[in-house]
């Protein structure tokens, strides 16, 4: 089952995302309220996907986001804000793997996890044998950072 990291730091939203993710999503869920114990829980569950809220206060999501990558948190990382006077690509440019404005709509939501997911989990950490075809994966075999996903979700060129 995957990990989710949840960043949010209104616990109205966080409490309702949270019940979404688990019950409709099964995932498990980690949820927590700045970015500095986003950053303190990412380094002790090394979740699958953070889930990001880029407005908030101490560490903001786009610092939150630096510190997570300064650590060695790898795993995708989705800007999910209210915040909708930055262009979208911004969010990308900024290191987010993609990007969704905070509209009510969940099954967008959903539907953008299972597939930050499902390219997180597809590829095996470098340096290990995927026990299903035996192949040893490496560094050149990696794919790119989520570019098709973007472009979707972003419209924007990548």
């Amino acid at each position: 089952m995957a990990t989710i990291l949840l960043v949010d730091d209104v616990y109205t939203a966080r409490s309702l995302l949270e019940r979404v993710l688990r019950l409709v999503g099964r995932y498990e869920v980690v949820a927590v309220g700045s970015g500095e114990e986003a950053v303190r829980v990412a380094l002790e569950t090394a979740p699958d996907l953070v889930v990001l809220d880029v407005m908030m206060t101490g560490l903001d999501g786009f610092a939150t986001l630096q510190a997570l990558r300064a650590y060695g948190i790898t795993c995708p990382v989705l800007a999910y804000t209210a915040r909708s006077e930055q262009v979208p690509g911004e969010f990308v440019k900024g290191g987010f793997s993609a990007y969704l404005q905070k509209d009510g709509d969940l099954s967008s939501l959903l539907t953008t996890v299972r597939e930050l997911l499902g390219k997180s989990i597809a590829a095996p950490p470098l340096g290990t044998v995927d026990h299903h075809t035996g192949a040893a994966s490496s560094p050149a075999s990696e794919p790119p950072i989520d570019e098709e996903l973007q472009e979707r979700e972003l419209g924007s060129e990548a």
